[in-house]
This record gives C-alpha cells, structure tokens and sequence, in this order.
C-alpha cells in the first residue's frame, strides 16, 4: 500500500498531502503568492565563482 507524505507549505505552513495538485504548496493562491516573490525579486539565485 502507497503511503501518502504530510508536507507543510512553504508560505502558510499549513499541512498538505503530497498527492496534492498545487505541491509544494497548499493551493493556487500559495503558489501565486511564491512566484510574485520571485517575481518581485524577493527570492534570487546567486552565481559560485569558486567552482
């Protein structure tokens, strides 16, 4: 029997399951609430110069 992983969203916290349609988020509106962040440039990737 497949068992089903509780994950925690990344913007509320709240409890999901990983069979979700939004994971890693609880819902659209999570998602939508991350991608403005990165959006926004709240969120960056920065470039290693040491490799």
């Amino acid at each position: 029997m497949k068992k089903n992983k509780k994950l925690k969203c990344p913007i509320c916290g709240k409890q999901i399951l990983k069979t979700k349609e939004y994971v890693p988020f609880c819902s659209k509106k999570c998602g939508d609430i991350d991608l403005l962040k990165w959006l926004n440039g709240k969120y960056f990737v920065t470039e290693d110069k040491g490799i």
